[in-house]
């Protein structure tokens, strides 16, 4: 099934790099010209997606996820795979709200 969002225009490019900024994290050259397609949650969250995980109630999903980066707490931070980027942040849930309105800025 083709995951069309029918309600809101996505930007047509987003470099992790402007996610990173966005989130104020610290700035990680190496991926300055990186494309992220969206964010998704772990279980819908293809390679070049940004994921979250935000409670241990999803480390199954976090095994499986094929997301490369995940947003997360230090205190989750240890359950990630070490194949995994981590962006460490405070607060996750509200790190996706602003990554969302990035990602779809007339929403």
């Amino acid at each position: 099934m083709n995951n069309i969002n029918i309600f809101f225009n996505k930007r047509k490019k987003t470099y992790f790099y402007d996610l990173l900024k966005n989130l104020n994290i610290n700035k990680k050259s190496q991926y300055k010209n990186f494309l992220i397609n969206d964010i998704q949650n772990l279980d819908k969250a293809k390679r070049n997606d940004i994921s979250f995980f935000h409670s241990i109630k999803y480390r199954d999903s976090l095994k499986s996820t094929k997301s490369n980066f995940i947003i997360t707490t230090p205190e989750l931070s240890n359950h990630l795979p070490k194949t995994k980027i981590k962006l460490i942040v405070k607060n996750v849930l509200l790190s996706v709200a602003k990554i969302t309105e990035y990602f779809y800025p007339n929403s």
